[in-house]
């Protein structure tokens, strides 16, 4: 786990920027296909996707946060103390909106079966919040690392911009099938 943390910290900023943008981009390209493909089916099957992704998504965040060696017990309170430090400091938010990017796609997928688009994106980010909430507590509890309001607003972001693969998908729904009739 230490050497795939290693491999994700050491890579481009640029690079890692793309792979959020890519992430949006597949889930709802795959959300287009679904519908294409299972149209009667296509609720079951785009929230089991959803949930898959979901699950991806907690997992990997609570894999980062929480297992490494604990010794630190810290909080800073101030927001974007770490942007303020430039540097080396400024790969951490983007990390850390990365990090949330995959469970943002997952639970606004599969909160987008029951909620319109608007409550869908909503919900997905107030959850994203809470969960990075408990992350960042859990984190300050067992003494891993600094425990940063940063922390909180990124992963946030994250959620957010993951979120947004639902509207995407819709958008490319409509132009598909706005294509469809024009032929």
């Amino acid at each position: 786990m230490e050497s795939v943390q290693k491999m994700i910290y050491a890579m481009p900023l640029g690079r890692m920027i793309l792979l959020i943008i890519m992430m949006v981009v597949v889930m709802a390209v795959l959300n287009l296909l679904i519908g294409m493909i299972a149209r009667e089916k296509y609720k079951s099957a785009s929230r089991q996707l959803g949930i898959m992704v979901m699950v991806v998504g907690v997992l990997g965040a609570v894999a980062f946060t929480l297992f490494r060696e604990s010794g630190i017990r810290e909080v800073i309170w101030v927001p974007f103390t770490t942007m303020m430090t430039a540097g080396e400091e400024f790969r951490m938010p983007i990390m850390n909106t990365a990090l949330f990017v995959p469970f943002g796609i997952g639970m606004s997928q599969v909160l987008s079966v029951k909620h319109k688009m608007g409550a869908c994106i909503g919900r997905t980010i107030l959850i994203g919040l809470l969960l990075s909430v408990v992350v960042e507590a859990l984190q300050f509890a067992f003494a891993l690392g600094t425990t940063e309001t940063d922390d909180v607003i990124f992963n946030t972001l994250g959620t957010a911009i993951g979120s947004m693969q639902v509207a995407l998908s819709r958008l490319l729904l409509i132009w598909k099938n706005k294509s469809i009739l024009e032929v």
